[in-house]
């Protein structure tokens, strides 16, 4: 299949290409790696992987939180040749397969089709509100979502609902030639070129749960394989992170010394016990079919796994696959950090 210079812009804007039968790595190669074990009733806080960065975070059996929330993957040949927008069934699709019905918020992590498209339609369809940057809302304002729904976040200042705080670390997309830069600055209504969704701000968000109380959890969801460098150690100094969320999209194609840079801006400076990996997998397929990596043409997942798992084994840390749509636990078997972690406000918290 011959792509032109138009389509190449139009599909690197996530910086992963998929054409069919190219070859790619093979999955079950990996198999290890999906091994963090089902949620049970003892389970507090319990996850949902959706492909891409999408996750649904709940808490004592209750949905709290989802990222994303991109469910209608649009295929290679729309991305290509039309107009996207949001599907209906494949996001009706996406929710039952999560279990979902109703959800009190939802994160974009950047603006871009496969991040912020669909979010808020499954708003809609959720109850959520809908919570980002300029660009959210702008791509909210071109949606029948009610703009007294959609909060605009500021970075570094913490939000809270319930028992969990959000803090919005500005990030970087992952270092791709044709991300499409900038702001979305008036209202995006679909149907529209995969061009028009520009990226907006990118962000790292840091959670926690019941901070300082024993039920004290933390997760980094770092969406994209980008960084700034400090930015996370800056933001987190004096704070626990247990697991690392890691969006790796690309950056099998990156140096090695720049993947190295990547798990240290993340990872080490989180001083996370364990990393599970998102935005691996082939956005242009839908979710009816088996989740699988994108191909070798512009990424490589087996290089990025291989070169992740030598680091967490020097460092001591655990690295895991996500299952798709079944809820797991991502704090089972956590492993000890081996380090105090930024010397934690509530030392020696302990973990359900």
């Amino acid at each position: 299949m011959v792509v032109g210079a138009v389509g190449v812009i139009a599909v690197l804007v996530t910086g992963c290409v998929a054409l069919p039968g190219l070859r790619r790595p093979d999955i079950a190669t990996f198999s290890e790696r999906f091994t963090l074990p089902p949620a049970n009733d003892a389970s507090s806080v319990r996850v949902r992987f959706g492909g891409v960065s999408t996750l649904l975070f709940e808490v004592d059996g209750a949905p709290a939180l989802m990222t994303d929330g991109f469910f209608s993957r649009p295929g290679l040949g729309a991305i290509l040749t039309a107009k996207i927008g949001p599907d209906a069934a494949a996001i009706s699709y996406g929710l039952g397969q999560m279990d979902v019905e109703a959800v009190p918020l939802i994160v974009p992590l950047h603006a871009h089709y496969d991040h912020a498209m669909d979010a808020p339609w499954v708003a809609l369809k959720t109850g959520a509100r809908l919570l980002g940057d300029a660009s959210i809302r702008n791509i909210a304002r071109g949606s029948p979502l009610a703009e007294t729904r959609v909060d605009t976040v500021t970075p570094g200042k913490p939000v809270v609902f319930g028992e969990w705080t959000l803090t919005f670390i500005p990030a970087e997309h992952a270092p791709t030639r044709f991300r499409l830069p900038g702001e979305i600055t008036k209202a995006l209504r679909p149907p529209a070129r995969v061009s028009e969704w520009r990226e907006g701000q990118p962000w790292t968000l840091f959670v926690e749960h019941a901070p300082g109380t024993h039920r004290a959890k933390s997760f980094l969801v770092h969406a994209s394989a980008g960084y700034r460098p400090g930015e996370i150690a800056r933001a987190l100094a004096g704070r626990c992170v247990d697991i690392v969320f890691l969006g790796v999209g690309g950056a099998g194609h990156q140096r090695s010394s720049e993947r190295e840079r990547l798990w240290t801006e993340t990872v080490r400076a989180a001083n996370a016990s364990r990393v599970i990996l998102i935005h691996w997998d082939d956005l242009f397929q839908g979710l009816d079919q088996p989740l699988r990596p994108m191909s070798y043409v512009t990424d490589n997942f087996a290089r990025t796994i291989e070169h992740f798992e030598r680091l967490a084994a020097a460092d001591g840390r655990d690295l895991r696959l996500p299952p798709v749509f079944d809820l797991f636990d991502p704090y089972s078997d956590l492993p000890a950090q081996r380090e105090p972690c930024y010397g934690s406000t509530l030392t020696g918290a302990h973990r359900d």
